[in-house]
């Protein structure tokens, strides 16, 4: 199964313009525009390829989860340092600033919470913290 429930390529994009006009209110325009100017190049196939490898990436790390190891455990953060170049690299700039205020989202934002924990029962609060550490020290601090 993939992680954001199919690979109907069209359905996705449809449903992320019914949030273009929050992403315009609530992040970064340059990083907004930078994405726009990145995904708007991707052909069907792209999309098809990049969902593919997300749901491979985020479910990598809910399997790291089900074995109980630490956050901080050197294959956490090999997964987490993954999630943040595949952000990077297919969606836009991300640095380890942005990508902390990210990983708060996903715990913040209950349509984000609910996407993961659909997956996994706590696996939000998981990548979140997770991000935090990768972002920071061992306590997730700067």
């Amino acid at each position: 199964k993939n992680w954001f429930g199919s690979l109907d390529v069209d359905k996705a994009l449809k449903e992320s313009e019914l949030y273009r006009e929050e992403v315009d209110k609530r992040f970064d325009p340059e990083l907004v525009a930078e994405s726009r100017g990145k995904t708007s190049r991707y052909s069907k196939e792209d999309w098809a390829a990049i969902l593919q490898k997300g749901s491979e990436i985020h479910e990598k790390i809910a399997r790291q989860m089900d074995t109980g190891v630490s956050l901080d455990n050197p294959k956490t953060q090999e997964l987490i340092k993954g999630h943040h170049s595949y952000i990077d690299e297919n969606f836009y700039t991300c640095s380890k600033e942005v990508y902390r205020g990210l990983g708060e989202m996903y715990t913040a934002d209950e349509r984000f919470a609910a996407t993961f924990n659909k997956v996994r029962d706590g696996l939000a609060e998981y990548i979140s913290t997770a991000i935090s550490h990768y972002c920071g020290g061992a306590d997730g601090s700067s």
